[in-house]
């Protein structure tokens, strides 16, 4: 890696495992410039093992309280634009990088910049920790309201309209061109509004078939059938509040297109009938669904508050 491509990882924690993150960093640390941890108010034993943790590419940034993904992002990008670094890699803490996986990322997108390509983001394929399976990419349509894209073999790269913010390779230049990410949401929908918003201004979003990350996509899951057997997370009840609200915030936007739109209100159906219908524990959820369709129709933003 020359030093016009330095990359800058930027990984968000609260609340982490230490073993994980401890294998987070020590993937990381040999495959990018910089790497620094923004903790969103975790433990103090958390801030002493981040504390011990400080070796001479390893930084730490304690933000003291619970601010948000999105905000937390931007405080790592602000840091790496301050230290002139050409591209952020963001990572959160459940992630952690197969070798060459930063590689793979930045020569894609090189590869891709020599085609003339306007690139926002180049993501990265996760396997799961629960099942194993390597994941594709997605694109908004379909009977289903989106599509996996898969790589086909030697395939290097494939256009998508989304990649999760874990895993993802951002030229800094885009940041400045576009800005970072809506502290608004604070979190759910974070990554899909920046990508959103990118594809908006005329760039486009890949994914590198050669890059690898393993990623947890959360403990409590579950088997529930809806025209197949599939695995889906539970949340505490305030995550639907999010992911309602900030639905209904970016329907309200002009820039999303119709793919997404149809994509959209299809899933928060299903996470209507799946999640405050059949489920067990439906009443909190269903309250926190109603509160963040009141509250995103009124335009708020922000840390909910009760």
């Amino acid at each position: 890696m020359s030093a016009s491509d330095e990359v800058i990882a930027v990984i968000v924690t609260y609340h982490p495992e230490s073993e994980r993150l401890g294998l987070l960093l020590d993937s990381l640390k040999c495959q990018v410039t910089r790497v620094v941890v923004v903790d969103n108010g975790s433990s103090p034993d958390i801030r002493r093992y981040l504390a011990d943790r400080k070796e001479h590419n390893i930084h730490c940034l304690l933000l003291g309280s619970n601010l948000g993904i999105a905000a937390a992002q931007n405080a790592g990008i602000a840091w790496a634009q301050e230290r002139d670094g050409n591209y952020v890699l963001l990572m959160d803490q459940d992630s952690v990088p197969q070798t060459e996986m930063v590689e793979e990322l930045l020569q894609t997108y090189l590869r891709l910049k020599r085609q003339n390509i306007k690139v926002a983001a180049v993501g990265s394929r996760y396997k799961d920790g629960a099942d194993g399976q390597l994941s594709g990419f997605v694109r908004f349509s379909g009977r289903t309201g989106s599509r996996a894209v898969s790589c086909r073999e030697n395939q290097q790269e494939v256009e998508c309209d989304f990649v999760i913010a874990s895993g993802s390779l951002i030229p800094l230049s885009v940041i400045d061109d576009v800005g970072g990410m809506d502290e608004g949401f604070f979190i759910d929908h974070v990554d899909t509004e920046w990508c959103l918003r990118t594809r908006s201004k005329g760039y486009k979003i890949y994914g590198a078939c050669l890059a690898v990350m393993h990623h947890e996509l959360g403990s409590n899951r579950i088997p529930l059938w809806f025209i197949r057997w599939r695995s889906v997370s539970v949340h505490a009840p305030f995550r639907y509040y999010y992911m309602v609200r900030n639905s209904v915030l970016l329907h309200r936007r002009d820039y999303p297109d119709r793919a997404w739109r149809l994509f959209d209100m299809q899933r928060l159906l299903q996470v209507f009938v799946f999640f405050g219908l059949f489920l067990p524990g439906r009443a909190p959820r269903l309250r926190m669904m109603w509160k963040g369709f009141r509250d995103g129709m009124r335009g708020v933003t922000g840390k909910f508050n009760d």
